[in-house]
């Protein structure tokens, strides 16, 4: 038989070691927690070291924006400690200017913020009754100017509104400019020069003129890369064989069967 007296020196024996095995780990979880509070309390006071103050700025991507605007647009300060820089508010300040189309931000520690951006590029001319707008692919406004002293890009014409209260930021929703844009954007860029303007007015019967003011008729938007192909190819051509000067219009609207018409209305 067990004796009891040894059951309880057995139990009183458990107790106290249960006792002790407790307590020790309630030490490990404080020791653990202080741990903590000293790390959390380092990285604080190391966060605020002059170590991590912002000493360059590193922009990307920006063609038409100067790096001064971006970083003016910014608000970040040189000495200013980079872990206090919040990219989503970096972000919606650089959106204030229309030609920034995103934004990424970058922290490289120690001391570096990286911004590379995406820009919308002009591609287009709207003329209005008080001016003239710069537009980009997406039909954003990017600009204002009371006059233009060269052509740099085509001209948008034959759009019924005058658009006159449009500002920058503002986003074109006339459904003939957007279909002058989308011929714009399937031009070649490096002959995008010879053109001087684009006729919306009847977006079934499409035409632009070319700096020699030569008329192209391209009927709708259907299938406008092969007609701007075919224009190149006879423009060329015709250029080539110096009889440009005698061609009144040239019409690529059935692509495959293109036709040039010369001032003496001769079909060629």
């Amino acid at each position: 038989m067990t004796n009891p007296a040894r059951r309880v020196v057995n139990i009183n024996h458990y107790r106290k070691n249960h006792h002790k095995r407790r307590s020790a780990g309630n030490y490990r979880w404080i020791l653990v927690l202080l741990f903590l509070i000293i790390c959390i309390c380092a990285g604080y006071f190391f966060s605020l070291s002059p170590l991590f103050s912002i000493s360059e700025m590193v922009i990307k991507g920006n063609d038409t924006v100067t790096s001064d605007h971006i970083e003016e647009l910014s608000g970040i300060k040189c000495g200013a400690n980079i872990f206090s820089v919040n990219e989503d508010r970096i972000k919606m300040w650089l959106s204030i200017d229309p030609t920034i189309k995103s934004a990424q931000v970058i922290r490289h520690l120690p001391s570096t913020i990286e911004i590379t951006i995406e820009e919308r590029p002009a591609i287009a001319i709207l003329p209005t009754g008080q001016g003239f707008l710069y537009l980009s692919a997406d039909g954003i406004v990017l600009l204002r100017q009371s006059k233009v002293s060269s052509l740099p890009l085509p001209l948008i014409v034959g759009a019924k509104d005058l658009f006159s209260d449009l500002v920058p930021g503002s986003k074109i929703t006339d459904d003939n400019v957007k279909a002058g844009l989308v011929i714009v954007e399937q031009m070649a860029q490096d002959s995008l020069d010879m053109v001087a303007e684009i006729n919306v007015e009847d977006t079934q019967k499409i035409k632009f003129f070319t700096m020699s003011d030569i008329e192209i008729r391209v009927g709708d938007s259907t299938n406008f890369g092969e007609k701007y192909k075919v224009f190149l190819e006879i423009y060329r051509e015709q250029e080539k064989g110096n009889k440009l000067g005698g061609v009144q219009y040239i019409d690529v609207s059935v692509f495959d069967k293109p036709v040039i018409y010369y001032g003496n209305n001769a079909k060629i």
